[in-house]
């Protein structure tokens, strides 16, 4: 089953010192919803390599030092920073590359290469230094990070050159024999930035490059279900070129404060002085599913803020413990004297993810930890840390009578005992009966526990101390499991959407495992129904038309409809498709801002993997003979030039030339292609993320070369057709096809929908439908080390879905019973109709031409059937009844599930004007009903 939402029910104040902003709660769950904060990237100037730590529920940032001195900051939310001054200062440390900072064991490890020569350990007892400096130079490239393994061993991953490089570790400051990892490498260029992240068994190492300087520079990712099997996922988990934010790479990944949650944290390009880059700090969601980690980013507009636990406090005020019973504050945390047992005033119920920050506990006999499952002092759970046994003891009281389930051995290190006088965490993660605990956020075991009372039983959780002594630092309880909370997150629009991360609950069997071609990764593809909407909730960058594209398969036809906020904008279908394939949608309008979109599956119950949502544009004609020096081109980069009535590329050279915009779709793109030096030329069509290879600033500082493949997209030779995701894959080929040099030939390209085809001097070369396509992009030319003239290159508008359109509202007014309707009116539709059909007879009409004449006829159909609205009246049947009142009942019921109502619900239902259906408006229905009678 999907996690079950917490239920939290206030009986006290929340514990204010948690909280950085304010949360929000969930509709119909015993609290005042809150107004959402929000945060827009840059969240931090003048910061580069950004390393994010999160110890005892707090944030540290560690970047790269242009001194001899490396700074620090403090965070409770991942976006607030407050300055925790210099953590370290040492003359050996100057222009330290890359600070990054683990604990373990009550003291604070940092690594980091200065000037980028090697690695030095240093050591400290606070997360704020100050650090001292224990090794001499450990050599080890660049760009260090510690991964640490449920089993305790130590890795140490750094740059290798053209991959990343792991060393096993003896020590925090002992490094063993290094293994490349090639699955973690950036197209074979330079890599560097490693960072691994365990979630839900699979391990996903991160990676960045090729050089801080370029616009291109990136996030990858490879993942395995161990260190030893990694392989490569993608090299653009982020990756922006365009103006409003270019270059995002060198990042860190971190447990978001709900507990449930993960973010990634990376600088971006803003300039170069110098030849020294000026960055910023930036943070975005993560949401995984199975193989896949996708990163909904890089983002310039406003997003969700980060959540907070639910049930949180960090005992450092006396303010703290208000809603707690028991318990003294000392030194900053919740003391706990032998056989004191607090517990928190608030309740929850259902599945949660939960953090206990514990120390001081000692003794042969000495046990101290965490109490959940909480009902009264004589019946509840328990997992406490044993320190003379080094276990987690997992037991139940019932009716005072305790039980001892299980001893679950702690995660160790170097063979030494675990430090449980210091500060160590423990996390619980419940799904239904099934307990899993964690240690510093390694696995160290699973218990089941029946619950007695029922899955809607309300509990507390608190803390326990026997034998011992004991202090908490941090206590965090989410209502969210196993990355749940991205069911409830606003993804960002454009971006793509998981289908599994709904905000319906649906069962476990709905989920399928999924792997759409043979190098693609390990997936859950959302099994649907017919009759059910599965809805989502989006945050749109800015008003305009979306293009959808839904990756499925279906044994039957499938038709579906997608709507905004409860009003449906548009329908579709899916071809029947054993093999998994995608169909797109154009054109669903949208406005900025927050939105819930649905899609309801009306008949062939298709397998969806995911929807992606990209700004549409439309496509503007082109037909260029260069014989002006000015092209209008809107990207380029290598050395065109036009002259003499050519584009010419000369010898030796490569570069990318560009027309149109992003949100370009389905077009037709010719042109004469003469290639004098080789072959190695031809046409990009739906190119997206385009970069030269160049330094910003600097355009003569990087091999011609260096970015050739830099871009995402599709490029097409003569009788050759790849996709370019910053790396090449060939898709089809036609060995018939055969160029030779100072040949001209002609080459067309339809690009419609997931298809492409080719055409070599009006033969048909290439049919291809790519099954998890790019649907949007520029056009133009690249060539690799070959001198080219193109001429007479033309781009014509495909206007088959926009004319669908039309044609569908065409269908519906045809077919619409007009009897008896307002004669004026009914002209005026006729006028409109009879326009629209003569816009889809014409051969050539712009996008432009065929939305006035559908907003036009849809102006002239609703003047015509739409009544006026009686308020009240729910059901349309022209007065208030009993049926309305039920129907307002509905209303109610679907909003506490985050639906809201239509719009013409809305005009009819909310009485008291409060822009939604309340009780109140329930009333005033019952009202009119009384009156009537």
């Amino acid at each position: 089953m999907k996690p079950k939402r917490i239920a939290l029910f206030l009986a006290a104040a929340l514990c204010f010192s948690c909280f950085g902003v304010p949360t929000s709660a969930k509709k119909g769950e015993g609290v005042e919803l809150e107004e959402t904060a929000y945060y827009t990237n840059s969240i931090k100037d003048d910061i580069g390599d950004p390393f994010v730590m999160r110890w005892n529920g707090r944030y540290y940032l560690y970047p790269s030092s242009g001194t001899e001195k490396i700074e620090c900051w403090t965070s409770t939310d991942l976006v607030n920073w407050e300055y925790g001054g210099v953590c370290a200062e040492n003359p050996v440390l100057r222009n330290a590359y890359a600070p990054e900072v683990v604990y373990y064991n009550g003291n604070f490890y940092m690594y980091t290469s200065p000037d980028g020569q090697g690695h030095y350990v240093l050591q400290s007892e606070s997360p704020t230094g100050p650090f001292q400096v224990i090794t001499g130079n450990m050599r080890r490239d660049i760009d260090g990070d510690v991964f640490i393994d449920d089993d305790g061993q130590w890795y140490f991953l750094t740059s290798g050159g053209t991959c990343i490089t792991r060393y096993p570790m003896t020590s925090p400051s002992d490094f063993g024999d290094g293994t490349p990892l090639r699955a973690a490498s950036m197209a074979g260029s330079w890599t560097e930035g490693p960072m691994v992240v365990k979630h839900d068994g699979l391990y996903y190492l991160t990676y960045t490059g090729n050089h801080v300087l370029h616009k291109g520079y990136r996030v990858g990712y490879a993942v395995g279900d161990s260190m030893d099997t990694l392989s490569k996922a993608t090299d653009t988990l982020l990756v922006s070129t365009t103006d409003e934010v270019f270059g995002p790479g060198h990042s860190s990944s971190v447990k978001g404060p709900d507990l449930d949650s993960y973010y990634i944290a990376y600088h971006t390009l803003i300039e170069v002085n110098g030849g020294s880059p000026s960055r910023n700090m930036s943070i975005d969601r993560l949401v995984f599913n199975g193989e896949v980690m996708e990163a909904l980013g890089p983002t310039v507009t406003q997003q969700q803020m980060p959540a907070q636990p639910d049930i949180c406090s960090y005992f450092d005020s006396a303010a703290a413990l208000a809603g707690w019973t028991g318990g003294q504050l000392e030194n900053g945390a919740l003391a706990l004297s032998d056989g004191d047992l607090v517990v928190s005033d608030q309740t929850y119920t259902g599945d949660f993810t939960a953090e206990f920050c514990v120390s001081g506990i000692t003794g042969r006999r000495g046990r101290a930890g965490a109490i959940f499952a909480y009902r009264d002092d004589k019946n509840y759970a328990a997992a406490l840390l044993n320190a003379q046994e080094q276990t987690l003891d997992v037991s139940v009281v019932k009716d005072g009578q305790a039980k001892e389930l299980a001893n679950l051995p702690l995660t160790t290190s170097f063979q030494e005992p675990v430090r449980l006088d210091c500060v160590q965490s423990m996390q619980i993660e419940r799904t239904d009966d099934s307990y899993e605990f964690f240690f510093n956020d390694h696995t160290v075991g699973s218990v089941t526990i029946p619950d007695a009372d029922g899955a809607d039983a309300a509990y507390k959780v608190g803390l326990y101390a026997e034998n011992t002594s004991a202090s908490c630092s941090y206590l965090g309880l989410t209502g969210e499991v196993h990355g749940g909370s991205a069911d409830t997150y606003y993804k960002p629009v454009p971006g793509s959407i998981q289908a599994r991360n709904c905000l319906e609950d649906f069962s476990a069997d709905a989920l399928e495992p999924v792997k759409v071609q043979n190098d693609s990764l390990h997936s859950y593809a959302l099994r649907t129904k017919a009759g059910q909407s599965y809805s989502y909730r989006v945050n749109v960058k800015s008003d305009g038309y979306y293009d959808l594209a839904i990756l499925y398969r279906s044994a039957a036809l499938a038709e579906f409809s997608v709507s905004v906020d409860g009003e449906t904008m548009r329908t579709g279908s899916m071809q029947p498709s054993q093999e998994y394939a995608t169909t797109a949608l154009r054109r669903v309008p949208l406005t900025k801002g927050e939105h819930t979109i649905a899609l309801t599956y009306a008949s062939g119950e298709p397998t969806v993997v995911r929807y992606s949502l990209t700004a549409h544009t439309a496509v503007e004609p082109i037909a260029q003979t260069y014989d002006a020096e000015e092209d209008n081109a809107s990207y380029y980069g290598g050395p065109w030039t036009v002259r003499d009535g050519v584009l010419a590329m000369p010898e030796a050279s490569c570069g990318k030339r560009l027309y149109g915009a992003d949100g370009w779709s389905d077009y037709t793109v010719e042109a004469d292609i003469t290639p004098i030096g080789g072959t190695n030329s031809g046409l990009l069509v739906r190119a997206t993320n385009p970069d030269s290879g160049n330094y910003v600033g600097t355009p003569d500082s990087a091999p011609s070369n260096t970015g050739t493949d830099w871009l995402q997209g599709y490029f097409v030779g003569p009788g050759l057709l790849g996709k370019q995701d910053y790396g090449w894959t060939t898709l089809a080929q036609d060995d018939r096809v055969s160029v030779s040099a100072g040949e001209t030939y002609h080459m067309k390209v339809v690009c419609e929908g997931p298809n492409i085809k080719v055409y070599i001097n009006g033969t048909l070369s290439i049919d291809y439908t790519d099954p998890e396509p790019f649907l949007n992009g520029k056009v133009g030319m690249r060539t690799h080390y070959c001198a080219t003239q193109y001429d007479n290159f033309t781009v014509t508008p495909i206007h088959t879905a926009v004319k669908a359109e039309l044609q569908q509202l065409i269908d519906t007014v045809d077919a619409a019973d007009l009897t008896g309707a307002d004669p004026v009116k009914l002209e005026t539709l006729n006028q409109k109709l009879d326009a629209a059909r003569q816009v889809m007879e014409r051969d050539t009409v712009t996008e432009a031409e065929i939305d006035t004449a559908y907003t036009a006829l849809q102006a002239a159909f609703d003047a015509l059937i739409k009544a006026e609205v009686i308020p009240g009246d729910l059901d349309g049947d022209g007065t208030v009844t009993i049926q309305d009142v039920m129907e307002a009942c509905k209303i109610l019921a679907r909003q506490s599930a985050g639906k809201a109502p239509t719009a013409d619900e809305l005009a009819a239902g909310d009485l008291d004007g409060d822009e939604k259906i309340s009780i109140n408006d329930v009333m005033e229905i019952c009202k009119i009903l009384a009156r009537q009678a």
